[in-house]
């Protein structure tokens, strides 16, 4: 833990380190990470006997322009 008293400031950095390395491979592999926790939601909604529904999605996005008021 980063907030013991005793931690060696080199050990403070290599946990850092680790931390950042593990940040940056899930941010580069999104989609498997996405795919990862959809399956652990899955799982845990049959567990629950609970149906997971997709939000609901539009067609098309309209924009709203700020210009327009």
């Amino acid at each position: 833990s980063l907030q013991n008293t005793g931690i060696d400031l080199m050990n403070c950095m290599e946990a850092i380190e680790d931390v950042t390395q593990v940040l940056q491979t899930i941010r580069n592999s999104s989609d498997v990470e996405h795919e990862y926790l959809f399956e652990e939601a899955l799982d845990l909604a049959e567990h629950t006997n609970t149906t997971i529904q997709s939000p609901q999605t539009i067609q098309r996005q309209v924009r709203f322009e700020m210009s327009m008021l």
